[in-house]
């Protein structure tokens, strides 16, 4: 699990700085905008949907230390 973790952080930091980077490179090379949109799209939503993903297993992890906490406590927070 903690391997996904890291190959998630990855795509999503690295995800969108590859996009922003592209942004930038059509605004240099205008003509040559359809070579970027395939790729720009992709990069892009792979960032998209790894940093949901690195939220929802965040949500999870806090949900778990939540009822740990209430179970220690006998039923109380």
């Amino acid at each position: 699990m903690k391997l996904k973790k890291i190959i998630a952080t990855v795509f999503s930091y690295a995800g969108f700085a590859i996009a922003g980077i592209m942004g930038f490179a059509v605004g240099v090379e205008p003509h040559n905008i359809e070579n970027f949109v395939f790729p720009f799209i992709s990069i892009l939503g792979l960032a998209s949907v790894s940093t949901w993903w690195l939220r929802i297993e965040r949500r999870k992890k806090e949900e778990i230390s939540l009822l740990k906490f209430v179970i220690k406590n006998g039923g109380k927070a």
